[in-house]
């Protein structure tokens, strides 16, 4: 959620928030999930099934399923999502396969979690060319949150890498090696133990993210971005962020670069 979410926007990777998607940002299901104690920690867990996503080919069929701003123009036609990657718009399910996922971390301490996640669904359309196709994510995540008196302040630090798969039917427009991945590493400060009252309130954050694609693919663009953020925080659900990013993404024929400022306020409901 974008009042929990340190910077006004999401790493690279997620579907809905530009780029090339390597996983949902939402996806419409069924979950569980719970904690048991583990030692001195704590083990959490949950599971689901979803629509899942969808195989963008360039068939009429995906015209339409776009996976967000891609750098460098859409592929595949008007209108289309980049030929090999996928679309989680699943409000409709377009086979009789579903998604199925979860995530299991471990807490050895209180300020530490660490994470797997996985996700396997088939992605081709029933009926339909590549319809045997199927795509596999993993997720490797990691947050340390702890006071340092020293500082006088708290320090979050996030991380998480995803790759993933989808199969290689050995025919064209997808007969090549079609592997993603991506991931980011995010350290948050804020000086809540100080005296001043404004000074309080501030966070500073920085992240830098990238994302890696398959380079066969249609669409190649390898994308690295930093950004840095200053938040202010009006109550606990409530934020200010102002942030500026540089994101360069690899072409074939060169580097591109190019630079934002971005303001956001979030609240939580």
């Amino acid at each position: 959620p974008s009042w929990i979410n340190k910077l006004p926007t999401m790493p690279l990777g997620v579907a809905g928030h530009g780029g090339v998607p390597l996983m949902a940002g939402a996806q419409i299901g069924v979950q569980v999930r719970g904690a048991a104690p583990l030692g001195n920690g704590k083990i959490t867990y949950a599971g689901y099934f979803t629509n899942g996503p969808t195989l963008n080919t360039g068939a009429e069929e995906n015209i339409g399923h776009k996976t967000g701003a891609v750098s460098g123009g859409d592929e595949g036609g008007h209108g289309a999502a980049p030929i090999g990657t996928l679309g989680f718009e699943n409000t409709n399910d377009d086979n009789d396969d579903k998604a199925i996922g979860g995530r299991i971390s471990i807490l050895p301490l209180p300020q530490l979690e660490i994470g797997f996640g996985m996700e396997s669904a088939q992605a081709g359309a029933d009926g339909a060319a590549f319809s045997n196709v199927r795509a596999l994510t993993n997720v490797v995540d990691l947050g340390y949150v702890r006071d340092v008196n020293l500082l006088k302040g708290r320090i979050d630090l996030r991380g998480q890498y995803a790759w993933l798969s989808i199969d290689n039917p050995g025919e064209h427009p997808l007969d090549y090696k079609n592997n993603s991945q991506g991931g980011y590493g995010q350290i948050a400060f804020q000086p809540y133990h100080v005296n001043n009252s404004f000074f309080k309130n501030l966070e500073f954050v920085v992240r830098y993210d990238r994302l890696d694609l398959p380079e066969e693919a249609p669409l190649n663009i390898d994308s690295k971005r930093v950004t840095v953020g200053v938040n202010y925080w009006l109550a606990p659900s409530t934020v200010l962020k102002f942030a500026f990013e540089n994101m360069t993404n690899e072409h074939i024929d060169g580097d591109e670069s190019e630079t934002r400022i971005i303001a956001q306020m979030a609240i939580g409901l």
